[in-house]
């Protein structure tokens, strides 16, 4: 597990420092035609993540809640960290899934009722260009 401290440090970061807290293997690499709303960007997986990347520019990097968080991590405590609970679009994990942007710090997670399931970091910017750059709409879920 990593501190809630670490991760944040993710936003932004270079891609040695990135690897450095994620262990990732460049060997990994694949290139894809989009991952989400990024395209034509090369992506690594990792033990319990991925990351996004182009050339040496770190696109995103997403951490799943089983093998990165903190024991305990709540929503709540990613609100407190980052000054607020971001703007709020629709989740991929069903129909409860909320997703929170928190642009300006380059950090968004997504939360079903409280739990956090992922957190991805990327460059500080604003929600309009998150939306454009990164968000994919999910589908409607009928439940």
């Amino acid at each position: 597990m990593t501190s809630l401290t670490q991760l944040l440090g993710l936003s932004g970061a270079d891609l040695p420092t990135v690897l450095a807290v994620t262990g990732a293997d460049l060997s990994a690499r694949v290139h894809a035609f989009g991952y989400q709303g990024l395209a034509d960007a090369d992506i690594v997986e990792f033990d319990g993540g991925r990351l996004a990347l182009s050339g040496d520019e770190v696109l995103l990097v997403q951490v799943n809640a089983a093998y990165w968080f903190p024991e305990g991590l709540t929503n709540q405590d990613l609100v407190v960290a980052v000054g607020g609970p971001g703007q709020r679009l629709r989740g991929r994990g069903g129909k409860l899934a909320k997703l929170h942007v928190a642009a300006e710090h380059g950090v968004a997670w997504e939360e079903v009722q409280g739990e956090v399931r992922y957190l991805e970091f990327f460059p500080p910017s604003d929600v309009a260009t998150y939306e454009r750059t990164v968000y994919a709409e999910p589908p409607r879920f009928v439940e």
